[in-house]
């Protein structure tokens, strides 16, 4: 009888330290969420060519934006070298240089979507401007009637920090997103679900205690 007491004594107290530890490990996975996106991440009804010059388009980046890792923009090119670049706003206009890609020689395409390494850290519920730079003739892709504005300039450098003067057209949007790592205290979970999780398996954990300290008083007295 007390090897049967014993035996369920020691299943309860290592089945509560197992699910206090599996909740434990799932409230932490719930906080580390994958990459997203913010942008326009759709293939534009529209489509226009350039021989060379900067196209951008503003966005609101989402609160729990962190750091941005990537660059995509749909375009059709013959062949050519472009590079990916993010300004800041200022009034609703251009005006910084914060980050841009390696320029990358792209390989011909009749339309697909061109990845762009980038390291910046963002700013939560900020207005970027984010696009390219084509040195080559290229084809760009674009929906309008949208929230967003387009700006298209004849320069092609971005040797200098400050944005060079181009076409703003209200209502239009390139087919470009900024992908991104959210931050770890952006809103990726849901806070009384993961303090949930926490207490349970805290309470886990101080029940095991308990029932083996219970256990081995028992013991104790059986034996004296």
């Amino acid at each position: 009888m007390e090897k049967s007491i014993k035996t369920h004594v020691y299943l309860a107290i290592c089945t509560v330290l197992f699910l206090s530890v599996f909740l434990i490990a799932g409230s932490s996975s719930s906080v580390s969420a994958g990459s997203q996106s913010f942008g326009y991440a759709q293939i534009g009804n529209s489509s226009n060519s350039t021989f060379g010059g900067l196209l951008i388009s503003n966005f609101t980046s989402p609160g729990n934006v962190g750091g941005i890792t990537r660059v995509e923009v749909y375009m059709a090119t013959g062949g050519g070298i472009v590079q990916a670049v993010i300004y800041s706003d200022a009034n609703g206009a251009p005006v910084s240089l914060i980050a841009s890609s390696e320029t990358v020689n792209v390989e011909a395409t009749n339309g697909s979507w061109v990845s762009f390494n980038v390291n910046y850290t963002a700013l939560p519920k900020f207005t970027y401007w984010i696009g390219v730079v084509f040195q080559n003739a290229a084809t760009y892709y674009y929906s309008s009637g949208m929230n967003e504005t387009a700006v298209y300039s004849a320069s092609s450098s971005v040797a200098s920090t400050v944005c060079p003067s181009g076409t703003a057209t209200t209502g239009n949007v390139l087919s470009v997103y900024a992908v991104y790592t959210p931050a770890s205290n952006g809103n990726q979970s849901n806070p009384w679900l993961l303090t949930v999780l926490i207490s349970i398996a805290i309470i886990g954990i101080v029940l095991a205690i308990i029932l083996a300290v219970v256990y081995a008083l028992r013991k104790s007295q059986k034996e004296s």
